[in-house]
């Protein structure tokens, strides 16, 4: 399919600089084995669907350009009913202090952030994706001094809401062929939650992809 995709936009505008596309695939051990062998043909990915960090050191490992960590659970934004009782925005800090001690590339472009003191928490990650609900809240909201951000910034001052301190050194971890020792991580990453977060993530992006299909189907039947 990524394949597919640069040779399509090859076909409708040969002087597309193909450089421009990044492919999302979620990160599972299946996806990253992939992004390993689509980094291999040049083709850009970004890992999403993220919850842990054994999920970023493989989708580092595969030669993603970026990953995607997933502060509050997708289906929040779903169901307005749904709460998140273990957001991970201390996730960010520590994969993208994991990246740097260890010279990584990829990048960290965090998303589904709820609130303006979340997105100031992470002040200093690569890259954010937020709403225009967000969008607008950063706008209206008032002006903070620089100092008063960086006490609030966990890759400022070094810790968590909780008091952890994120930026201690991590040694540096191989899981790209080890196939067994990923999946027991990923099983286990944030206390047994990290693995069901990624899999409900998945199963909600299928779902809608269904209805929006579905859709389009019924579209183009009643115009023909």
């Amino acid at each position: 399919m990524p394949k597919g995709l640069h040779e399509l936009c090859r076909r409708l505008d040969p002087d597309f600089d193909i450089s421009r596309l990044c492919i999302k695939v979620p990160a599972r051990w299946e996806g990253m084995q992939a992004c390993r062998q689509l980094t291999k043909l040049g083709i850009k990915t970004l890992a999403t669907t993220l919850h842990s960090l054994e999920q970023a050191i493989l989708a580092a490992e595969a030669g993603c350009i970026y990953v995607s960590p997933f502060v509050h659970e997708l289906r929040t934004f779903f169901n307005d009913d749904y709460v998140d009782t273990n957001p991970i925005l201390p996730l960010c800090t520590q994969i993208q202090q994991y990246y740097s001690q260890h010279s990584y590339p990829t990048r960290v472009k965090a998303c589904c952030l709820k609130s303006v003191d979340e997105a100031v928490q992470i002040t200093g990650v690569h890259a954010l994706t937020i709403g225009p609900s967000l969008v607008q809240a950063l706008l209206d909201s008032t002006p903070r001094s620089h100092n008063e951000l960086s006490a609030l910034s966990s890759f400022e001052n070094g810790t968590n809401a909780g008091g952890r301190n994120e930026l201690e050194p991590r040694p540096r971890t191989s899981l790209i062929d080890d196939e067994a020792g990923y999946r027991n991580a990923y099983a286990n990453c944030n206390n047994g939650a990290g693995k069901p977060k990624t899999e409900d993530a998945i199963a909600l992006f299928s779902e809608y992809q269904i209805k929006l299909e579905d859709m389009l189907g019924s579209a183009f039947s009643s115009q023909g």
